[in-house]
């Protein structure tokens, strides 16, 4: 029996095709399952784009992408997308797609529409969250709080009064019920808390995500200095270091 055009892309199977043991190929198989956000949602100008990517090619998938409108806007290597994009208000389609090493490539399509931020349903505010800027404040204690690291405070506008079912996200959820944790509309004090990973710290307000602002966890050592420290204690909370500048001013003074 005569077989033509046995098509080669990655996994190889076993056919028995009259008798005779046929080694041919099948393409591989690719599935990209888009979280974030929804098929016919309504979205902010800035959103954030999460979707996990699988294949059943041996070699795995080589990189992800996000198409808007036909056109590439964002790429990554890896296996999973968790970014924030920018678009115009208006209708748009977006797809969201892997590529595997073995030369195949599926996607999972999304026709959003984008609002404008302060005309977004559900929010009671006059717009959506938006961060400006993110620092660091190590708070007390060795770890912070209960070893949840280091305090982030996060600056913008829109998070509202009080928290309520508001949360802060790098991630996961970032701690907010620290003892030196606070929450009103233009700053909000958080612990990293152990779900945090490096990506996007986004402020979700009734629903609505803030704009992503990068933010990288890299696990450290935290330092204290003091006036009344010592150079030779090891730096910790209950021991830590002379702070020399502190105590040049206050000589000088």
């Amino acid at each position: 029996m005569q077989i033509s055009r046995l098509v080669a892309q990655c996994l190889r199977v076993l056919t028995l095709v009259a008798g005779a043991l046929i080694s041919c190929a099948v393409p591989a198989l690719a599935a990209v399952v888009v979280t974030t956000p929804t098929n016919g949602s309504t979205v902010g100008t800035s959103f954030p784009v999460v979707a996990t990517t699988n294949t059943t090619c041996s070699q795995g998938v080589a990189a992800v992408g996000i198409y808007v409108d036909d056109k590439l806007q964002w790429s990554a290597n890896g296996t999973t997308v968790n970014t924030t994009i920018t678009l115009t208000p208006g209708a748009h389609y977006v797809v969201v797609q892997n590529w595997d090493y073995c030369g195949g490539a599926t996607k999972t399509g999304l026709n959003l529409n984008v609002s404008d931020n302060s005309t977004l349903p559900g929010s009671s505010l006059p717009g959506t969250p938006h961060i400006n800027y993110t620092d660091l404040n190590v708070g007390s204690g060795s770890g912070g709080d209960n070893g949840n690291g280091v305090y982030v405070r996060i600056f913008g506008n829109n998070f509202g009064a009080s928290q309520g079912t508001s949360t802060a996200t790098l991630g996961g959820q970032l701690v907010t019920d620290c003892s030196l944790c606070s929450w009103s509309d233009t700053m909000i004090i958080a612990q990293l808390g152990p779900s945090a990973k490096t990506g996007n710290i986004v402020v979700n307000v009734n629903g609505l995500p803030s704009n992503g602002v990068p933010f990288t966890v890299t696990p450290t050592t935290i330092v204290f200095v003091s006036p009344k420290g010592l150079d030779t204690n090891n730096g910790s909370f209950t021991a830590p270091f002379i702070d020399s500048c502190i105590n040049k001013v206050l000589f000088e003074a």
